[in-house]
């Protein structure tokens, strides 16, 4: 298994209030329907979660979409 090289600790989610909402990670979940519910995509579902890892997404994770 692969260890990241850096870590990144204790990272909040700043964001402007009503442009974005928190979605937390459901069974079944992956970040291609979470692009199409929002009406975004996956590369920019990625860029604004910095500490997201696509292919190891966590019942109960929350994901910042912006609306």
């Amino acid at each position: 298994m692969r260890q990241p090289r850096y870590r990144v600790r204790n990272f909040k989610f700043t964001a402007e209030k009503g442009r974005w909402t928190v979605h937390p990670i459901r069974q079944g979940d992956n970040l291609y329907l979470l692009a199409e519910k929002y009406g975004t995509s996956v590369l920019q579902i990625i860029q604004d979660n910095p500490t997201l890892d696509p292919r190891y997404l966590k019942v109960g994770q929350k994901v910042l979409v912006r609306k």
